[in-house]
Protein backbone atom coordinates (compact mmCIF):
# COMPACT_ATOMS: atom_id res chain seq x y z
CA UNK A 1 0.00 0.00 0.00
CA UNK A 2 1.27 3.09 -1.08
CA UNK A 3 0.60 5.81 1.05
CA UNK A 4 0.82 9.79 0.48
CA UNK A 5 3.93 11.34 1.24
CA UNK A 6 5.89 9.07 1.41
CA UNK A 7 7.97 7.09 4.03
CA UNK A 8 8.03 9.76 6.73
CA UNK A 9 3.84 10.12 6.22
CA UNK A 10 3.96 5.87 6.57
CA UNK A 11 5.92 5.85 9.67
CA UNK A 12 4.07 8.43 11.19
CA UNK A 13 0.57 6.75 10.22
CA UNK A 14 1.75 3.61 11.58
CA UNK A 15 2.72 5.61 14.80
CA UNK A 16 -0.83 6.77 14.88
CA UNK A 17 -2.43 3.39 14.98
CA UNK A 18 0.28 1.83 17.33
CA UNK A 19 -0.22 4.88 19.72
CA UNK A 20 -3.96 5.66 19.60
CA UNK A 21 -4.82 3.67 22.59
CA UNK A 22 -2.30 5.69 24.80
CA UNK A 23 -4.31 8.82 23.78
CA UNK A 24 -8.01 8.34 22.54
CA UNK A 25 -10.06 11.49 23.71
CA UNK A 26 -7.60 13.56 23.39
CA UNK A 27 -6.54 14.61 19.76
CA UNK A 28 -3.50 16.76 20.63
CA UNK A 29 -1.57 14.03 23.10
CA UNK A 30 -2.42 11.68 20.42
CA UNK A 31 -0.93 13.40 17.83
CA UNK A 32 1.98 14.14 20.23
CA UNK A 33 2.67 10.69 20.94
CA UNK A 34 1.96 9.79 16.96
CA UNK A 35 5.42 12.50 16.37
CA UNK A 36 7.18 11.34 19.15
CA UNK A 37 7.05 7.37 18.08
CA UNK A 38 7.79 8.46 14.29
CA UNK A 39 10.86 10.51 16.00
CA UNK A 40 12.00 7.06 17.34
CA UNK A 41 12.39 5.41 14.63
CA UNK A 42 15.02 7.68 13.24
CA UNK A 43 18.13 9.18 14.96
CA UNK A 44 17.08 12.55 15.88
CA UNK A 45 15.49 11.61 18.96
CA UNK A 46 13.52 14.15 21.81
CA UNK A 47 15.32 14.56 24.42
CA UNK A 48 12.60 12.38 26.87
CA UNK A 49 13.63 9.06 24.73
CA UNK A 50 16.88 7.45 25.69
CA UNK A 51 19.73 7.32 23.32
CA UNK A 52 21.25 4.46 22.26
CA UNK A 53 24.62 5.21 22.73
CA UNK A 54 26.79 7.85 25.17
CA UNK A 55 30.09 6.59 25.58
CA UNK A 56 31.23 2.68 25.63
CA UNK A 57 28.64 0.53 27.14
CA UNK A 58 26.19 3.16 28.43
CA UNK A 59 23.08 4.66 28.04
CA UNK A 60 22.21 8.22 28.99
CA UNK A 61 19.59 10.43 27.84
CA UNK A 62 19.92 13.81 26.48
CA UNK A 63 19.59 15.58 30.11
CA UNK A 64 22.44 13.41 31.42
CA UNK A 65 24.62 15.62 28.70
CA UNK A 66 26.63 19.31 28.81
CA UNK A 67 26.18 19.37 25.33
CA UNK A 68 25.51 17.08 22.29
CA UNK A 69 25.69 18.68 19.30
CA UNK A 70 27.60 21.40 17.36
CA UNK A 71 25.15 23.09 14.50
CA UNK A 72 27.36 24.98 11.63
CA UNK A 73 25.42 27.24 9.89
CA UNK A 74 25.29 30.41 7.59
CA UNK A 75 22.54 32.47 6.93
CA UNK A 76 21.76 35.77 4.42
CA UNK A 77 19.06 37.83 3.31
CA UNK A 78 18.16 38.19 -0.34
CA UNK A 79 15.36 40.65 -1.56
CA UNK A 80 14.72 43.95 0.34
CA UNK A 81 13.00 44.14 3.76
CA UNK A 82 12.05 46.56 6.34
CA UNK A 83 15.86 47.94 6.55
CA UNK A 84 15.34 48.97 2.74
CA UNK A 85 17.69 48.25 -0.03
CA UNK A 86 20.10 46.01 -0.36
CA UNK A 87 23.43 46.86 -0.40
CA UNK A 88 24.72 47.82 -4.12
CA UNK A 89 27.91 46.21 -3.44
CA UNK A 90 26.36 42.66 -2.75
CA UNK A 91 27.62 42.51 0.98
CA UNK A 92 25.81 40.91 3.87
CA UNK A 93 27.66 41.80 6.10
CA UNK A 94 25.48 44.28 8.51
CA UNK A 95 22.75 41.47 8.86
CA UNK A 96 25.26 38.41 9.18
CA UNK A 97 26.78 40.80 12.07
CA UNK A 98 23.15 40.91 13.62
CA UNK A 99 23.07 36.72 13.47
CA UNK A 100 26.51 36.56 15.43
CA UNK A 101 25.32 39.16 17.92
CA UNK A 102 22.31 36.95 18.27
CA UNK A 103 24.59 33.61 18.58
CA UNK A 104 27.33 35.78 20.95
CA UNK A 105 24.54 36.95 23.14
CA UNK A 106 22.98 33.60 23.67
CA UNK A 107 25.76 32.25 25.76
CA UNK A 108 26.59 28.84 24.11
CA UNK A 109 30.12 28.23 23.15
CA UNK A 110 30.22 29.08 19.17
CA UNK A 111 32.75 29.91 16.60
CA UNK A 112 32.41 32.14 13.48
CA UNK A 113 34.68 31.86 10.10
CA UNK A 114 34.56 33.23 6.66
CA UNK A 115 31.89 30.78 5.62
CA UNK A 116 29.91 29.54 9.21
CA UNK A 117 28.99 29.88 12.91
CA UNK A 118 29.14 27.37 14.65
CA UNK A 119 27.27 26.43 18.20
CA UNK A 120 27.63 24.11 20.66
CA UNK A 121 24.78 22.85 22.60
CA UNK A 122 21.69 20.61 22.83
CA UNK A 123 19.09 20.20 20.02
CA UNK A 124 16.61 22.48 21.70
CA UNK A 125 19.38 25.20 22.53
CA UNK A 126 21.21 25.51 18.82
CA UNK A 127 18.16 25.28 17.04
CA UNK A 128 16.27 28.53 18.55
CA UNK A 129 19.66 30.39 18.20
CA UNK A 130 19.24 29.10 15.10
CA UNK A 131 16.00 30.19 14.22
CA UNK A 132 16.66 33.56 16.02
CA UNK A 133 19.26 34.38 13.94
CA UNK A 134 16.96 33.60 10.94
CA UNK A 135 14.51 36.15 12.69
CA UNK A 136 17.11 38.63 13.04
CA UNK A 137 18.42 38.28 9.02
CA UNK A 138 15.03 38.77 8.18
CA UNK A 139 14.56 42.49 8.89
CA UNK A 140 17.47 42.26 6.13
CA UNK A 141 15.72 41.08 3.08
CA UNK A 142 12.23 39.54 1.71
CA UNK A 143 13.60 36.13 2.08
CA UNK A 144 16.51 33.98 4.26
CA UNK A 145 18.83 31.52 2.72
CA UNK A 146 19.91 28.94 5.58
CA UNK A 147 22.13 26.43 5.21
CA UNK A 148 22.90 24.30 8.48
CA UNK A 149 24.84 21.11 9.05
CA UNK A 150 24.82 19.26 12.24
CA UNK A 151 27.18 16.75 14.33
CA UNK A 152 24.95 14.99 16.59
CA UNK A 153 26.97 12.96 19.51
CA UNK A 154 24.83 12.77 22.47
CA UNK A 155 26.97 12.64 25.23
CA UNK A 156 29.92 14.53 24.38
CA UNK A 157 30.38 18.20 25.12
CA UNK A 158 33.50 20.49 24.26
CA UNK A 159 33.52 19.68 20.98
CA UNK A 160 34.02 23.08 19.52
CA UNK A 161 37.23 22.96 20.42
CA UNK A 162 38.07 19.25 20.88
CA UNK A 163 37.83 18.37 17.24
CA UNK A 164 40.23 20.79 16.34
CA UNK A 165 43.03 19.61 18.72
CA UNK A 166 42.62 16.31 18.07
CA UNK A 167 42.96 17.11 14.10
CA UNK A 168 46.12 19.72 15.14
CA UNK A 169 47.99 17.04 17.25
CA UNK A 170 47.77 14.28 14.89
CA UNK A 171 49.67 17.24 12.01
CA UNK A 172 51.77 17.79 15.01
CA UNK A 173 52.67 13.63 15.37
CA UNK A 174 52.02 14.00 18.73
CA UNK A 175 49.18 11.32 18.48
CA UNK A 176 49.33 8.14 16.68
CA UNK A 177 46.99 7.23 14.19
CA UNK A 178 44.08 5.47 15.40
CA UNK A 179 45.00 6.17 18.84
CA UNK A 180 41.70 7.38 20.10
CA UNK A 181 38.52 5.27 18.31
CA UNK A 182 36.12 8.00 19.63
CA UNK A 183 37.85 10.57 17.59
CA UNK A 184 37.31 11.72 13.92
Amino acid sequence: MQIPGGRWAARRAHAVQVNDRLARDDPLSRLEAADRAARALFVLRRPELPLQRAGPFEARTHSDTVAAMLVAFSVAPSGIGERGAADPSGSVSEAVAEAVRVVRESGLPNSTDAMFTTVEGNWDECMEVVKQACDAVGRFGSRVSLVLKADIRPGWGGQLTAKVERVEAQLRGDAAPGSNPEAE
